[in-house]
């Protein structure tokens, strides 16, 4: 039955206001089916599409049968999932359905098409947000809808350049929280002695929202407009400014709307002036003084602390403190010297700096980190605030990170998975029984997708390099020759994540020699991708680039080494399906837990990594390669000559004989054999259904009853 063209278009909206879409491969299907091109022109953003598809397209599609039954499938399902009431915490957490949890993060990765996040940190706390909502989790997100985003990368002469284009927020899934008279909810927060006023959007995703909040608002002067533009751009003042806003305001904003969570969680340190925004509430409620105050705050809060170094720490001047957050401090009734010590290690220091993650560790009752061997690293880095206890029992506990399985899973693959697990799988994802259905699935199917998941991938970077050649203004034969790079044969080696010295991504051409025989064999064909940014004041992470893409300039590895421009989450989605080695090198133990070699797994691609993060307590000898041993070397010119040897081993003693050591039917057996160990082993540990329902076992149902 055919729809009225605004009865249509009011369903497809529907479903695009709610980036529950966003992991579902049928909704993407159905705006890929309005308009293809367009569709990878607006980068998947179906709010964009909606608003250029001309309205005579739009009337022939409301008037076809296939279109119109693949629209009523997506919204039957997205009904049937917003509206489902035995979910896994209704079942098994009947106690947390009326206790909300505030999750605050100063970035949030969801989508390429929402860009507020730069990295790891905010893409695991998308994940964990779409967890949340899968789960039934009642959770609310918070954080900054920053205007100008990170940053879009291209590369100039060997080095990185950045760009910021603006954030078109009539084309972007939040709505504007409104009073009932229709006019915006407003909170506001005192600056550096001015008040800032800030607007709060709501983004649906799935089953839990998450709340953004902006500055950009006609009251406020220019400098207040602009202070949440950028996304970890400028300096300390900008800085701080950012987390007062994230902090105090994100408390202000959720009581402006009526929410009153039981549990407030800090994803990193960014957002710990939360705790000192409740506790001024609770001291106006209760006339009480502050150190009452902040102890009943932290029996509410969880500090999840990710940096393992302690330059990643925000930290502030005793000036800068005083500057802007006088009024905070006038309000908790602390003398500068009281206020500042909430910061400090040493509260009696007079060189120490106001440490964010100080603040946070003294204000929750629990405080984890990321992996089993990033716990032992922050219980050494902060065993200064607990004196009199052994470093083995300083309260900082571990849960491990994970990935959001249905976001990051390819179509080809999760319909591998679904033929060989059922249909629901990603429903028991954390259940290692689920998994071993696996061993029935035939050598060749498994090995048939790696090969076809390779050659979608450089099919479709060919085309990037294409356009990345014509905006650069090279010549008709180097965008020709775009289109032969990258061999679909070759052993594959995906390389992408934040270009910091600790990750070492030019360790791989430490002894050129050595790489030149790895690269230059024709038998063994052996190619790697790169991709990935450093941040604008990065000069060191910079340099370590433009290595990389010198190399890929050299003529013994054109056309063999590749670097990709502008990393976002749909080149790391396209990179995590398409290479069969995930390679990961940083320097141990930098490496908190690092997300993106679980996003490989349902792939059948394999980890060759440090035992560093995640991959420490993942390995077992059979799931992918190991990259030398747990010795620590202080030295860092040492530890990178035994681990850039250790790799060289590795690739030459294991990979890439494994890889090509095939039968009689061409298929590898021992990699075979890897991929089903790692898929097996992997999946059901690393996703983030088990790391939420970690957190509520461990966190959130004990802090809620305290609520």
């Amino acid at each position: 039955m055919a729809l009225t063209q605004e009865a249509f278009l009011n369903q497809l909206y529907r479903i695009a206001n709610n980036l529950w879409w966003t992991w579902n491969p049928d909704a993407q299907e159905l705006f890929e089916r309005i308009d293809k091109a367009r569709w990878r022109a607006v980068k998947h953003n179906p709010i964009a599409l909606l608003r250029q598809v001309p309205p005579e397209h739009m009337k022939r599609l409301a008037d076809q049968p296939e279109m119109l039954a693949a629209l009523d499938k997506v919204s039957t399902r997205l009904n049937d999932y917003l509206s489902d009431k035995k979910t896994r915490v209704a079942t098994d957490y009947p106690q947390l359905a009326d206790k909300g949890i505030g999750y605050f993060s100063a970035e949030v990765g969801l989508h390429e098409s929402l860009p507020i996040y730069a990295g790891g940190l905010g893409v695991l706390a998308g994940d964990h947000i779409k967890s949340a909502s899968d789960v039934g989790l009642p959770l609310f997100g918070m954080t900054l809808l920053y205007r100008e985003g990170y940053f879009q990368q291209h590369i100039d002469s060997a080095w990185q350049r950045e760009r910021y284009p603006r954030l078109d927020v009539d084309q972007f899934p939040g709505q504007l929280v409104r009073n009932p008279d229709n006019s915006p909810v407003e909170v506001v927060v005192d600056v550096g002695r001015r008040p800032v006023r800030l607007h709060i959007y709501r983004v649906n995703v799935g089953r839990v929202p998450l709340f953004l909040l902006d500055s950009d608002v006609p009251a406020n002067d220019h400098a207040a407009r602009r202070l949440c533009a950028r996304l970890y751009g400028g300096d300390d003042h900008t800085r701080i400014a950012q987390e007062m806003i994230l902090g105090i305001g994100g408390v202000r904003a959720l009581r402006a709307m009526g929410i009153k969570p039981a549990v407030w969680h800090m994803n990193e340190g960014h957002c710990a002036f939360l705790a000192l925004e409740l506790a001024r509430e609770r001291m106006v409620q209760e006339g009480i003084k502050f150190e009452q105050a902040h102890r009943w705050v932290k029996e509410r809060c969880l500090f999840t602390t990710h940096t393992p170094v302690q330059a990643g720490h925000d930290r502030f001047s005793a000036e800068i403190l005083e500057d802007y957050l006088a009024v905070m401090r006038h309000d908790l009734g602390l003398s500068p010297t009281e206020f500042q010590a909430l910061g400090k290690l040493d509260p009696k220091s007079q060189h120490e700096r106001y440490c964010m993650t100080v603040v946070a560790l003294k204000s929750s009752k629990h405080t984890n980190a990321v992996s089993e061997l990033h716990g032992k690293v922050s219980r050494t880095m902060w065993r200064d605030l607990w004196p009199s206890l052994r470093e083995d029992d300083v309260p900082i506990g571990h849960v491990t990170n994970g990935i959001h399985v249905p976001t990051w899973t390819a179509p080809r693959a999760r319909k591998l998975l679904d033929q060989a697990l059922g249909a629901e799988w990603w429903k028991r994802q954390d259940d290692p029984e689920t998994f071993k259905k696996l061993d029935a699935l035939p050598d060749d199917a498994l090995w048939s997708m790696r090969n076809q998941l390779r050659r979608e991938c450089i099919e479709e970077l060919r085309q990037r390099l294409a356009n990345i050649l014509l905006y650069r203004g090279e010549g008709d034969s180097a965008v020709s020759e775009a289109a032969t790079m990258l061999d679909p044969g070759a052993l594959t080696i995906g390389f992408a994540r934040r270009f910091a010295t600790y990750k070492r991504a030019a360790l791989l051409f430490s002894d050129i020699s050595a790489a030149t025989r790895i690269f230059g064999d024709p038998s063994r064909p052996v190619q790697v991708i790169f991709a990935g940014k450093a941040h604008p004041k990065d000069d060191a992470g910079k340099h370590e680039m433009q290595r990389v893409l010198h190399v890929a300039e050299d003529g013994r590895f054109k056309g063999k080494v590749i670097f990709m421009d502008d990393y976002d989450m749909e080149l790391a989605r396209l990179m995590v399906r398409g290479v069969d080695v995930w390679l990961n090198n940083p320097r141990r133990p930098r490496e908190a837990s690092g997300t993106s070699g679980q996003k490989v797994v349902a792939h059948g691609t394999l980890n060759c990594s440090i035992l560093d993060g995640w991959w420490a307590e993942a390995t077992d000898g059979t799931n992918g390669f190991n990259i030398g041993d747990s010795r620590e070397v202080q030295d860092p010119i040492e530890q990178d000559r035994l681990d850039a040897g250790a790799l060289y081993h590795t690739l030459i003693t294991q990979v890439i004989p494994e890889f090509f050591d095939r039968d009689e039917k061409g298929i590898p057996r021992k990699w075979v054999a890897r991929m089903r160990s790692s898929m097996k082993t992997n999946l059901p540990r690393y996703n983030t259904d088990r790391m939420v329902l970690d957190y509520v076992k461990q966190f959130y149902l004990p802090l809620s009853q305290e609520g």
